[in-house]
């Protein structure tokens, strides 16, 4: 996943730490405020969620490719 929007979704969650609105930090950083909302209520990213998903880690993987 692009690490720019990663790095919008972290600076919203700590906007909205701050006391501004999840609608408004959402608009802000130019994100969606569901997946801000996910975010914010300890839903994981893509990237995160399927490494969890795998039967072989990278490094598995890359020891039997090799």
């Amino acid at each position: 996943m692009n690490t720019v929007r990663e790095q919008n979704i972290t600076s919203a969650i700590d906007e909205v730490k701050r006391g501004v609105t999840q609608r408004e930090a959402a608009q802000n950083l130019h994100i969606p405020q569901a997946t801000l909302c996910d975010r914010i209520h300890s839903a994981t990213n893509k990237k995160t969620s399927k490494l969890t998903n795998r039967r072989l880690s990278p490094e598995e993987e890359s020891f039997l490719i090799n």
